[in-house]
């Protein structure tokens, strides 16, 4: 995903990436025997399908929604964060949330630091032009990470798998909001920002359907 992200405009990436709910319920029901109605069937997809309307653009020439070179990347990520999630339903049956946040923390940390010891990287940093809001922004970005990992593994221990990521996949939605917010609060802080009544119109219907998806999703869980 983050080299769709270098490559590709944000807005485009994360309604592809964040479609892997409907992966870990295929893969839930005869990995986890878990049940899945036709309602919560309609509410995922309910989900998703507004996940793609809230990120919807245009390219410059008047085409619609599209992905490009990195669709595939996009899905092959899906597909291995779908299997991530059956793991760790497996693990935490046997390990508290806290337990296995730290265990594949460490396990992370170790592949990271095997892959970093480079002096490409080593000179990309001494040649950063603000260094110190460059690490800020970077313990901040890992704070949020921190929380919303825990909740996330705490949510997997306790309830359905399916469930629980397909709330998960309401985070382009979250994005958005970010995204006006900073637009609004810091002109010029984000490069590209969706224009026009129709995208704006279909960005709405995204929201009530991904909040409706989810309502669903809780009441018939």
């Amino acid at each position: 995903m983050l080299f769709a992200l270098k490559t590709e405009e944000v807005s485009r990436v994360i309604p592809i990436y964040y479609s892997y709910p409907i992966f870990v319920s295929l893969m839930a029901v005869p990995l986890l025997g878990e049940s899945i109605g036709l309602l919560r069937w309609l509410a995922i997809l309910a989900v998703v399908g507004g996940i793609i309307l809230v990120s919807a653009r245009r390219n410059g020439s008047g085409g619609s929604f599209f992905l490009g070179k990195t669709t595939g990347l996009l899905i092959l990520a899906g597909l291995l964060i779908s299997g991530s999630d059956i793991i760790n339903k497996h693990v935490l049956d046997v390990i508290t949330f806290w337990n296995g946040y730290w265990v594949s923390s460490i396990c992370l940390a170790i592949v990271l630091l095997a892959v970093s010891f480079r002096r490409s990287v080593f000179n990309e940093l001494k040649g950063l032009t603000k260094p110190w809001l460059c690490y800020l922004l970077i313990v901040l970005d890992e704070c949020f990470l921190f929380g919303g990992m825990l909740l996330r593994l705490w949510a997997i221990q306790h309830g359905p798998i399916s469930l629980v990521s397909a709330i998960s996949s309401a985070r382009p939605l979250f994005v958005l909001l970010y995204a006006f917010l900073l637009v609004r609060l810091i002109p010029g802080f984000l490069l590209e920002w969706p224009a026009g009544r129709r995208l704006r119109i279909l960005q709405i219907g995204g929201v009530v359907l991904t909040v409706s998806g989810i309502a669903v999703m809780n009441l018939f869980s």
